[in-house]
């Protein structure tokens, strides 16, 4: 009924139309129609600036690669045997000053591997998991294991050398500090500038403990207190791991991703 032709003064405008309304308003089509053409077009050219590149994250790497699953599988596997039969084992497996230095040397690896109760199991348990999620995109088997042996027996020999008021030690924690400096330098590494975050946040938190002493929350909650000694030579042993592979990585070709008085834990 309302047939007529929008016209247009500028030649170079879209192609007429047939519009069922008086003119004006199909100039207002028209004229709504081309910016939203001119808006498609930015954006088709400008959003590949804000995607995200493998050498760039500026977000937290949840990767959750299933391909680095088994080492801490493994891991959390023995943990829980030993949880499961805490009573028995932990007086086997715990780090003893007066034992380890009789020459109960496994001590150093197995005090790690053992836990006060069920809370302090699920506390690193967790932890064990948010590490996985985080660089299990660099949890190959035997380089995690490595990493967990050699982390597990620098805490144990710093305890025993230079924190000489714990006679007894067990816990996850230390390690587990040691391996997030780690996992932080291979982000970095990879480009992602989430590592240097991590790097950072997991020294500040050291850092802080040592100066405000240990979470009173915590100690009643796993039954016995942080050893937050621990952590710091966790995490002085993951910096060294990271530091010496810079130095190799600067050398040789680097593949990418795949009954005492004083009882504390971590």
């Amino acid at each position: 009924m309302f047939r007529n032709y929008c016209s247009s003064p500028h030649p170079d405008h879209l192609p007429l139309a047939i519009c069922p309304w008086p003119s004006a308003p199909g100039h207002l089509l028209l004229a709504i129609r081309r910016r939203l053409d001119v808006a498609a077009s930015l954006w088709n050219t400008c959003s590949p600036m804000f995607q995200p590149s493998r050498r760039s994250m500026y977000r937290l790497p949840l990767t959750a690669d299933f391909r680095g699953l088994s080492g801490p599988t493994f891991l959390f596997g023995l943990m829980a045997g030993f949880w499961f039969f805490a009573s028995s084992l932990n007086p086997l497996l715990q780090f003893d000053r007066e034992l380890f230095a009789d020459g109960q040397i496994w001590r150093m690896v197995t005090a790690h591997l053992v836990h006060s109760n069920t809370s302090h199991f699920l506390l690193n348990s967790a932890g064990l998991a948010l590490l996985w999620i985080l660089h299990g995109m660099h949890y190959r088997p035997p380089v995690f294991l490595g990493l967990v042996v050699l982390m597990a027996v620098s805490c144990s020999l710093m305890l025993h050398f230079f924190t000489i008021s714990i006679d007894q030690y067990l816990g996850l924690s230390g390690v587990l500090h040691g391996l997030i400096i780690w996992g932080a330098y291979k982000d970095i590494r990879a480009g992602m500038v989430t590592g240097y975050l991590l790097f950072a946040g997991a020294w500040i938190k050291v850092i802080y403990e040592q100066v405000a002493g240990p979470s009173t929350e915590a100690a009643q909650l796993i039954g016995i207190d942080v050893a937050i000694d621990a952590h710091l030579y966790g995490a002085l042993a993951g910096s060294s791991v990271a530091a010496f592979s810079a130095v190799v990585g600067r050398y040789l070709p680097v593949k990418g991703p795949a009954g005492k008085d004083n009882v504390v834990g971590a």
